[in-house]
C-alpha cells in the first residue's frame, strides 16, 4: 500500500495540516477566487471542516453545484438504485474532462444518498502543490 501512500485521500487526522497549507497558498486563493465570490468567507469556513465527507459536502459541492450550471444545461444520472453502498465500484471517465467527470459524478452519488467515488488522475495534472492537497481532500 505504501505505493500509494502519496495520492490517496487524506486521514481525518491530516485533514487540518492539509486545509491549513490551501489556506496558506496564494496560487490556491488566486484559483478559487474564479469560482467562490466570497472567497474570505470559504477561506474561514475550511478550518471547521473536519472529514473528506464534510469537505465535500459544505466545501466542494456549491461549486460543482455552480460549475454545473455554468458549463451545462443540466446534469443527471439514473441507475442509482441499482448500486450497493456496501460493494465497491469502478467508474471510468471518457477522458473528456477526467477531474470534472469524476466530480460531477461524485455530486450525483452522494445527492442520491451514495458514496462518492476516488478519483485517480496522472500527475501531469498536479502542476502545483496544492493541486495535490485539494484532490486528496476531494478523495
Amino acid at each position: 500500500m505504501d505505493n500509494f501512500e502519496d495520492i490517496r485521500p487524506y486521514t481525518p487526522e491530516e485533514i487540518p495540516s492539509a486545509i491549513e497549507m490551501l489556506i496558506g497558498d496564494e496560487y490556491f486563493k488566486k484559483a478559487l477566487a474564479y469560482v467562490v465570490p466570497d472567497t474570505s468567507g470559504f477561506l474561514k469556513k475550511m478550518p471547521t471542516v473536519k472529514s473528506i465527507d464534510e469537505f465535500q459536502q459544505e466545501m466542494l459541492f456549491p461549486i460543482i453545484k455552480w460549475l454545473m450550471g455554468m458549463v451545462s444545461d443540466g446534469v443527471n444520472g439514473s441507475g442509482f438504485s441499482f448500486i450497493d453502498n456496501s460493494k465497491g465500484y469502478t467508474y471510468i471517465s471518457n477522458h473528456r474532462d477526467i477531474l470534472t467527470d469524476a466530480l460531477f459524478l461524485g455530486f450525483l452519488l452522494r445527492a442520491n444518498g451514495l458514496k462518492s467515488p476516488e478519483m485517480a488522475l496522472g500527475d501531469n495534472l498536479l502542476v502545483y502543490p496544492w493541486m495535490r492537497t485539494l484532490v486528496r481532500l476531494c478523495k
